[in-house]
């Protein structure tokens, strides 16, 4: 008989690894409805060229596609931003005020190597509507707040304001495709993950996309710029001047509103430009510092929903690598959880065996977690189950006795009467 392994980059999760999952969803869930964001659902696959429009050429070769019996182009969706801003482009919440506040929970997709994640859940949210500084803050505190409930200390927040690079190459006229492009170089230099060196790069934007140059060797410096707000505006003054200054201003805002938080351990590093097309602001990162571990990461994108057809509204966003952050919890000395479980009901007197099923649904409606042995066990191997299985009592059903409550961290027994369970 032939066996079935799981697909490479894929991952099955047990019972009590899923208790853990939950409870850190659970966290997530709670932290974003305080602030005001409501849940919304989207479809698994999206039409390709939804996903591909501003995802980066990175991200458009990671997608699985396939071809709809309506000859479509379709895409597993490898990230939640594009579809979440198809469904407010689409106008079906017109109804509701500005800003929308929206949240999801779901799984993902993208065609990496068989090593890594290929299906993967992610958690975040999109503010659609404000423009401001306070909105971004928000963003950025939402996921901070989340790390502090989860007792996830050893972070690193990092800021980034890619909408630098477009106002430098601006005067170049670039095509909003190459402009990506560059801004992807960009990135990958900044993480030291690029097979190419400053200076390659400089000619190939020179050869292939007209780049003088002297914007082509600021745009580098400016990405090797970082430090603290002080640090970061003095060597900006010093390689930028007087160009993109509303980049500037809106990096200063952030900073400030930032501090109304009270969030000011943080780091500035304008080589951060998070690899998509479509950011268009200030744009930030949290990572694990020990073992690295990139958690969540966002920014602004203030024409993503107008190129899908919708009114030309401002939006920001994050979104958390969902597996990554429980990894992180995993590490964490409050990590051990185990469900939770009220009472098994135990008997071996089959006449009794009616009056167990009506106790366990009693208590069910009541709110508690009740369970009937199912196998015909005997005492022992009953209450054995029940310990295995995590129960806090055994409630013991014995003909015309009364009813024993067992506890199963002490062993302590006494009689009970139904209306104290």
């Amino acid at each position: 008989m032939a066996k079935f392994t799981k697909p490479a980059g894929t991952n099955d999760f047990l019972p009590d690894q899923m208790v853990q999952r939950n409870f850190v969803e659970n966290v997530v869930r709670e932290t974003f409805e305080a602030y005001g964001y409501a849940q919304v659902q989207t479809p698994l696959f999206e039409s390709f060229a939804l996903l591909s429009a501003q995802s980066g050429e990175e991200l458009r070769q990671k997608m699985f596609t396939f071809v709809g019996s309506d000859r479509v182009d379709y895409a597993l969706r490898p990230e939640l931003t594009a579809p979440v801003c198809r469904l407010v482009a689409n106008g079906e919440l017109q109804e509701q005020p500005y800003p929308y506040k929206l949240y999801y929970v779901g799984q993902c997709v993208r065609l990496e190597a068989a090593s890594a994640h290929r299906e993967f859940r992610q958690a975040g949210v999109e503010l659609i509507g404000a423009a401001s500084a306070l909105a971004d803050a928000e963003i950025i505190t939402l996921p901070v707040r989340i790390l502090e409930k989860l007792n996830i200390d050893n972070t690193k927040l990092k800021i980034g304001a890619p909408g630098i690079y477009r106002q430098i190459l601006k005067p170049v006229g670039l095509h909003p495709r190459d402009l990506g492009e560059i801004i992807l170089d960009l990135d990958a230099l900044a993480r030291r993950i690029s097979p190419h060196t400053p200076g390659e790069y400089i000619e190939q934007w020179n050869r292939y996309h007209q780049v003088p140059e002297e914007i082509a060797h600021r745009c580098i410096k400016v990405s090797q710029i970082h430090g603290d707000k002080d640090a970061v505006m003095t060597a900006w003054n010093t390689h930028l001047k007087d160009i993109a200054c509303e980049a500037k201003q809106g990096l200063i805002s952030l900073c400030d509103a930032l501090h109304n938080h009270d969030i000011t351990d943080f780091e500035i590093d304008l080589g951060l430009t998070r690899g998509f097309d479509f950011y268009t602001g200030n744009v930030f990162q949290i990572e694990l510092e020990e073992p690295q571990l990139p958690l969540c990461g966002g920014g602004r994108y203030d024409t993503l929903i107008e190129s899908v057809g919708g009114l030309p509204l401002p939006g920001a966003g994050f979104a958390f690598q969902f597996d990554s952050l429980v990894t992180a919890f995993a590490q964490t000395e409050n990590a051990t959880i185990s469900a939770k479980r009220d009472y098994f009901i135990a008997t071996t007197a089959p006449e009794l065996t009616a009056e167990a099923q009506r106790l366990a649904e009693k208590l069910r409606r009541a709110g508690k977690i009740a369970e009937v042995d199912l196998m015909e066990r005997d005492a022992q191997a009953q209450h054995d189950y029940a310990l295995q299985a995590n129960y806090a009592y055994v409630l013991n059903l014995v003909p015309e006795q009364p009813l024993r409550r067992i506890d199963l961290k002490t062993g302590k027994a006494d009689a009970v009467a139904v209306e104290e369970l």
